[in-house]
């Protein structure tokens, strides 16, 4: 009994030896100096789904269908702190409507801001976990006699999300990211989607230029009828942004 004991304690104690002597150059390899980057970037928003006020005459949605065309101008900055494989990502972006669809006016702004930490898998892919905060504010004007009707939408949502992203190296000064997450799960929205495809291109060691196209596809609801809100809509479009390096 002794010796198989023995045995096996001279077998844990090796393996462990051998894990640590195959993970300690590993670690040691990862570059543990936190890289810095601040961007700015502007995107061509276009937005398809619908919105419901609260109180809306008859419990009519007003339905956007211009994904791809007629494109309102939006923007954002971001952020990213990366140290070894582990990277904190941050970003807001803002986008503004002022359409007429079917005799309704809508002014709309919306904003999100996310917060998200990465983990790199290998090395090219990293797990994405975070949070997405949603801001809506519209101004809906309804044709009516002998005034028209104005409803106001005001809401405000957090979504847990979590996904992955891909970033590939395409020659010396170019590369390739791919990312996508999927979030809400009932907690904020019902569920959400978000995908991001960007081309980086190196201006030297301090700078980054990136073209890209980012896509949302939001299911929000809050309260019940008549009190209820509603927004279903994809937003999407081409972005072009510079981010620098410290």
């Amino acid at each position: 009994m002794k010796s198989a004991l023995g045995m096996r304690t001279v077998v844990t104690i090796t393996a462990a030896v051998v894990l640590l002597a195959v993970a300690v150059p590993a670690v040691a390899q990862e570059d543990w100096e936190t890289h810095y980057s601040l961007g700015v970037f502007g995107i061509g928003a276009g937005m398809e789904g619908y919105l419901l006020a609260p109180y809306a005459p008859n419990r009519q949605k007003v339905y956007f269908s211009d994904l791809n065309s007629d494109l309102n101008t939006g923007g954002g900055v971001s952020f990213a702190m990366k140290q070894a494989r582990w990277s904190i990502l941050s970003d807001v972006v803002f986008f503004s409507f002022d359409k007429k669809v079917n005799g309704i006016k809508a002014n709309s702004d919306q904003l999100y801001f996310e917060l998200c930490s990465a983990f790199k898998v290998g090395d090219s892919f990293s797990v994405v976990v975070g949070g997405r905060y949603a801001k809506l504010t519209s101004d809906l004007v309804f044709p009516g006699s002998p005034q028209p009707y104005k409803r106001k939408i005001d809401a405000d949502w957090v979504d847990p999300i979590v996904g992955g992203m891909l970033e590939l190296p395409v020659g010396k000064s170019w590369a390739l990211m791919m990312r996508g997450d999927v979030g809400g799960f009932g907690v904020g929205s019902d569920i959400v989607w978000h995908a991001w495809l960007r081309l980086d291109g190196k201006l030297g060691d301090a700078a980054i230029v990136s073209l890209g196209y980012r896509y949302w596809d939001n299911n929000f609801e809050s309260r019940k009828y008549p009190r209820k809100t509603g927004y279903d809509m994809t937003v999407a479009g081409p972005t072009l942004g510079i981010a620098f390096n410290f």
